[in-house]
């Protein structure tokens, strides 16, 4: 039965078949949260690129609908972002107000390199149906050597310069602007180089203060300021996920309030056994900055508030003291659970979370205070069956036809806090984000077990006082 399979996460967002990546064209209009996203709904393997969508009343439950984009005369749908036109400065729209599509067309080239360039759709009906702008392309790729990789547009109103500015990744990132959304000036180029630049002015927690944050890829980013016309580096790069299972990352545009949301592509389920789907979303991650003691910023990540509609409390400790290599979580079990825990560790040591674990399998993330380091380890996280060499992330990890090679590795983020371990494990089936330090560090992967690895383990080697643990079961979405 569809969204019961073996591996289908059931909280975190997957498309109903086929293949999915990117997220694409977040947008919140009229009372709707959008999620378009890559596709290809014929096979579990990447293919021409489509555009899927689904919509929301909460960010979590979602609602599929059809295909809103499919290839044309242009190409095929690469990834984009969606803006609301209020005031009609395209002039598409009859009825005042509507939705515009950025996307890249791409269109392959037998022993060239492909065409990327940049294209409009817009929608008078809510994102229901789509008209591809008959003066497509906007953008065409400039006349350098590095243009090919020329995509990912990231379009934003900015209120200072009362100017609507388009991000453009693939190479080196380029800056434009425009008053009509359809006629576009180049204003920067920069020297980073990478995909699916998002960028966002985020609010620094406990001040009046806000940054801008150029997101890259999901896999790095950088704070500093924007002027209407380049993005001014002033810190970074910093590293966005420790385990690197993020990516494509975007945030919302049109929000009806003040925070600002993300979603990411969890690119380690590219290679599961799954079918009649593959790949997952994150969950919605609030972000704000935390400013640190050397008064730098770092990006916090939390899963958005919404959330707890489909949290069920099952077990709740509080004030616990834990003898060395005892396990508070002896004959608990679950897959697709919620783990929140407030522990004090009374000596250095270390602290070993174990999930998704039987007698052939575990993944784990230990803190070891000693060497003030989080190791995530999930080696042994994947049935023995898949378990094979680790596998380079590059064009065959995507086309191969053989789901064998799974992505176990380890990673290691640093401690920051070693008096207090705080530590939020979002558990479903397959997919993983693991936050600590109130949302400081996140780690985001997917891993592949037996079905009936179902067992939970906590323990310490120093022996330490839990202040707060919950285990909450999660209802499914669908």
């Amino acid at each position: 039965m569809l969204y019961k399979e073996l591996y289908r996460p059931q909280y975190h967002f997957t498309a109903p078949q086929g293949w999915l990546n990117d997220p694409n064209g977040l947008v919140w209009y009229k009372g709707e949260y959008h999620l378009f996203y890559q596709h290809y709904p014929d096979d579990v393997f990447w293919g021409p690129m489509h555009w899927g969508h689904a919509v929301s009343k909460d960010l979590i439950h979602w609602e599929n609908l059809p295909i809103a984009l499919y290839p044309d005369d242009n190409g095929t749908i690469f990834s984009g972002s969606i803006i609301v036109d209020k005031n009609n400065d395209s002039g598409l729209f009859e009825s005042g107000e509507g939705l515009i599509a950025f996307y890249t067309g791409h269109i392959d080239r037998p022993n060239q390199h492909p065409i990327e360039h940049q294209c409009v759709a817009y929608s008078e009906d809510c994102g229901r149906s789509w008209k591809m702008y008959k003066g497509n392309p906007v953008i065409t790729p400039p006349d350098t050597p590095d243009a090919y990789d020329f995509r990912d547009p990231k379009v934003f109103w900015h209120e200072e310069s009362s100017k609507w500015i388009m991000f453009l990744g693939g190479g080196f990132y380029r800056v434009y602007s425009s008053s009509n959304l359809l006629d576009w000036k180049l204003e920067s180029e920069s020297l980073i180089f990478e995909e699916f630049p998002d960028i966002a002015q985020i609010k620094v927690e406990n001040s009046n203060e806000s940054k801008w944050v150029l997101n890259l890829a999901g896999f790095t980013y950088y704070v500093g300021s924007f002027d209407g016309k380049q993005f001014i580096r002033e810190e970074g790069p910093y590293v966005a996920d420790y385990a690197q299972g993020c990516q494509a990352t975007q945030t919302f545009s049109n929000l009806p309030d003040d925070r600002v949301i993300m979603i990411s592509w969890m690119r380690d389920g590219s290679r599961g056994p799954t079918s009649p789907w593959r790949n997952s979303m994150t969950v919605a991650r609030e972000l704000t900055l935390r400013k640190m003691e050397d008064g730098t910023h770092r990006l916090i990540q939390r899963p958005v508030r919404e959330i707890s509609v489909i949290e069920k409390k099952r077990l709740s400790k509080k004030d616990v003291v834990l003898k060395p290599h005892e396990n508070i979580l002896e004959g608990v079990h679950g897959t697709t659970v919620e783990i929140d825990a407030v522990m004090i560790p009374e000596k250095t040591g270390k602290v070993t979370f174990r999930f998704l674990m039987n007698e052939n399998q575990y993944t784990q993330l230990v803190a070891d205070l000693d060497n003030g380091l989080y190791f995530l380890d999930y080696t042994a996280g994947n049935t023995p069956k898949w378990r094979h060499t680790q596998t380079s992330f590059d064009n065959a990890y995507f086309l191969s036809p053989e789901p064998i090679k799974m992505r176990g590795k380890c990673f290691t983020a640093p401690i920051s806090n070693k008096n207090e371990i705080r530590m939020k494990a979002l558990i479903d089936r397959t997919s993983v984000e693991i936050f600590l330090e109130d949302g400081l560090v996140s780690f985001t992967f997917c891993v592949f077990p037996d079905d009936e690895a179902d067992e939970l383990s906590l323990t310490a080697d120093c022996g330490m006082k839990i202040k707060e643990l919950t285990v909450t079961d999660m209802e499914g979405i669908w």
